[in-house]
């Protein structure tokens, strides 16, 4: 017999959502040779914050999708396999795989007891603005630098230089640094009120959910 997931859903602010594990016993039904793997992209047990991305293959080990999740401890105590678990539950979900019980909604509203999950649904591209100044030209990059880092810190905490340096890559897409390129990404965070928002941000633009504007 099959595996039905209307069995299986839960009761998620007022609409029905398929869990992770479900989404696993769903995908295995189906595709018994496919495998899943999961990498730690960052692991860091001082800021307590983890990256993990997995990659869903087929029988001749194509690349068929992938997913990518940050969690902390801020989130969960268990921030390690809530990101290993968020990030098999994307990459499920880009392969169609409880996408349709994965209705939009704030992982964590404040003041309010909801339920937080650890996969977020797939969305249509969202377009964010990365402005610069027109003035940032006049400015220098230790002030470009500082900027970036008042504003990782206050969403994230203190983390070591080389991974403020990988998330002003994920927002900006360069490997080299700009005074211009700094700033815009500086401008993305200031408007990110929370680690959720921010971290969202950063897993869209990965997977291609959310898409940069740069003016």
């Amino acid at each position: 017999m099959s595996f039905n997931p209307n069995d299986h859903l839960i009761a998620l602010k007022g609409k029905p959502y398929l869990e992770v594990k479900y989404r696993l016993v769903w995908f295995r039904d189906e595709n018994p040779d496919w495998g899943i793997q999961t990498q730690a992209i960052k692991i860091d047990l001082d800021a307590k914050y983890a990256i993990f991305k997995a990659t869903i293959t087929d029988q001749h080990g194509r690349i068929i999708a992938e997913g990518t999740k940050m969690e902390d401890s801020k989130g969960f105590s268990d921030f390690l396999e809530k990101a290993e678990t968020g990030a098999i539950g994307r990459a499920l979900g880009i392969c169609g795989y409880g996408t349709q019980f994965a209705p939009e909604f704030d992982e964590i509203v404040p003041g309010v007891e909801n339920p937080r999950i650890v996969d977020s649904p797939i969305n249509p591209p969202v377009k964010v603005k990365m402005t610069a100044q027109a003035t940032v030209t006049k400015r220098t990059m230790r002030e470009a630098g500082a900027l970036i880092k008042q504003e990782i810190d206050r969403l994230w905490g203190e983390m070591p230089k080389e991974d403020r340096a990988r998330i002003y890559q994920m927002l900006s897409g360069r490997e080299d640094y700009e005074v211009e390129a700094v700033y815009a990404a500086a401008q993305t965070l200031s408007e990110c009120e929370t680690f959720d928002e921010a971290s969202d941000l950063i897993n869209g633009l990965v997977e291609g959910r959310i898409v940069k504007v740069v003016e």
